[in-house]
């Protein structure tokens, strides 16, 4: 599954670069996964943004912050939902 997901990179890049996410804002991924939403969406916040991702796996939350927690990892939140 994570290399399915892996492989629509470049569809995914396109999708969040239509959004009107600015520099500062605060975005909540629910159902994030392993994060690779995460990793696209916190370049467009900034580090003066927030990414605040939401998984009920605890395997794929903790995926995410390895991967993702370089990127700006003072405003990239995990949490694993119930």
């Amino acid at each position: 599954l994570l290399v399915h997901h892996q492989a629509m990179f470049e569809e995914r890049k396109k999708m969040v670069a239509a959004l009107d996410i600015k520099e500062g804002d605060i975005v909540v991924d629910v159902a994030s996964g392993p994060g690779l939403w995460g990793e696209l969406l916190v370049q467009k916040v900034g580090e003066s943004g927030e990414i605040h991702c939401f998984d009920n796996d605890e395997e794929l939350i903790n995926y995410g912050i390895e991967k993702n927690n370089g990127i700006y990892k003072n405003n990239n939140y995990y949490y694993i939902a119930d």
